[in-house]
C-alpha cells in the first residue's frame, strides 16, 4: 500500500521505515535468526528489504551519540559478512541497484544519505554498493 511502513521493536521508536509511493510488491526477509541461523558466529545485517529493482541490506543499531562510532563499524561489518555470504552462495545481485544501509534507532526520520564512514570506498569498489545511513526507504 502507499501507507508508509514502521519496523520497531517492542513499540519502542521506530528505527526504520518503508515507504511504497509505486506500489510495487516488496520482500522483507529477517536474516538474522531466521534465515541464517545455523551460522551461529557468522555476524550479519537484521533483514533484506527488496522489490525488482532495489535490493536493502539493512543493519539497525541502538546507540547513544557517544557510541555512535563503534556500533556503525559494527554495522559495516555486519554487512560486510552478509553481502560476502550471498556471494559466496553464487548470489547475482547485479540485476538490482544495491545499498547497505546501517539505521540508528531514532524518534524522527532520518532521510538516506551517504554514510560518512570511510568504508563507503570500499563497498563501492569491491561490491558495488552504496553504504548509506537514516531510517527511511523509498520504492
Amino acid at each position: 500500500s502507499e501507507k508508509p511502513v514502521r519496523i520497531v521493536n517492542n513499540g519502542e521508536d521506530f528505527q526504520l521505515t518503508v515507504h511504497n509511493k509505486s506500489l510495487k510488491k516488496i520482500q522483507f526477509v529477517k536474516t538474522d535468526k531466521c534465515l541464517v541461523v545455523e551460522m551461529r558466529n557468522l555476524k550479519k545485517c537484521d533483514c533484506l528489504i527488496f522489490d525488482s529493482e532495489n535490493f536493502y541490506f539493512v543493519e539497525i543499531k541502538k546507540s547513544k551519540n557517544r557510541t555512535r562510532n563503534a556500533k556503525r563499524k559494527e554495522a559495516v561489518l555486519q554487512l560486510i559478512s552478509t553481502i560476502d555470504l550471498f556471494i559466496e552462495n553464487n548470489i547475482d545481485l547485479r540485476k538490482f541497484k544495491t545499498t547497505a544501509l546501517i539505521c540508528f534507532k531514532t524518534r524522527f526520520p532520518r532521510i538516506i544519505q551517504a554514510s560518512q564512514n570511510s568504508s563507503r570506498a570500499f563497498f563501492k569498489e569491491r561490491y558495488n554498493i552504496s553504504l548509506d545511513e537514516g531510517n527511511e526507504i523509498v520504492f
